[in-house]
């Protein structure tokens, strides 16, 4: 059984960065390929540049509605129904929290029958609170979390391995327990201490998140400049966590295996 492997595409918020764009993380292992969130950026971070490529697509999971973490959704479908030679044909499952299909059928009335008719088959589904989700060797369960009314925190399952994704949150009941043991969490850290704000994550509110899971490896992303993201790690160990922790930038890639991670090869 090869690793899965985990790519940072988008580490970064909803203002301009050359390094770190809008949310966007990616998972792969065997047939599964894996899209979480696609803020602004991730288009065009399907080139292959890091890995995956925008016809290897076989998921999209979508943890909210806010811009910075759905907002090239409706590129990835125009460039899907204009490519060279006929666009995509394979089938596509799009996941997300409940009023999903609502918000797609906004996008196509203001844009165009592509966003629900984008020329191959499109299964869209709808997640609520709690709600587990599997297809073959992928089973994706979901979290609330302390940012929107529907925003979702994911749990990803494949071959033996545990990916956790917390989108955005503040500190949340239950995440911690949600996230137990996973052999890689993406955690958002947007604040500094002390947070000003209750829907966001600070060093010390992932440090506590992060000390509940234990995850085998721990990836900072989403820091807004009042904290700067190359630092969120020492300011996460400083504040208690004492388990391997590193700041996310696009590109960063982990190979997973159960129990196990390590820096992806260079290509």
């Amino acid at each position: 059984m090869s690793a899965v492997r985990l790519t940072i595409l988008g580490a970064g918020t909803l203002l301009p960065d050359r390094v770190r764009h809008s949310a966007a993380h990616h998972v792969a292992a065997g047939k599964v390929s894996l899209l979480l969130d696609c803020g602004a950026g991730t288009l065009h971070a399907l080139d292959g540049t890091f890995g995956p490529r925008l016809d290897s697509l076989t998921h999209v999971a979508i943890t909210h509605f806010h811009t910075d973490h759905w907002g090239d959704l409706e590129s990835l479908f125009f460039a899907w129904r204009h490519s060279p030679g006929g666009g995509r044909s394979a089938p596509l499952t799009l996941l997300g929290p409940e009023g999903l299909r609502e918000r797609l059928e906004a996008l196509a009335a203001a844009h165009g029958d592509f966003v629900l008719d984008p020329g191959f088959p499109l299964d869209v589904v709808e997640l609520a609170h709690g709600a587990r989700w599997a297809e073959g060797s992928l089973t994706l369960s979901a979290h609330r979390t302390e940012h929107t009314p529907e925003s979702l925190a994911f749990r990803v399952e494949v071959d033996g391995v545990s990916v956790g994704y917390t989108g955005d949150t503040g500190p949340c009941e239950g995440l911690g327990a949600f996230f137990a043991r996973v052999e890689a969490l993406v955690s958002e850290c947007a604040v500094p201490d002390p947070p000003p704000v209750d829907n966001h994550l600070s060093p010390a509110g992932v440090a506590a998140l992060a000390g509940e899971a234990r995850p085998r490896v721990l990836v900072t992303t989403h820091a807004f400049p009042a904290l700067p993201a190359d630092e969120v790690p020492a300011l996460v160990r400083e504040a208690g966590y004492t388990g391997d922790v590193l700041a996310g930038v696009d590109g960063l890639a982990l190979e997973l295996e159960p129990g196990a991670w390590r820096p992806a090869p260079v290509d």
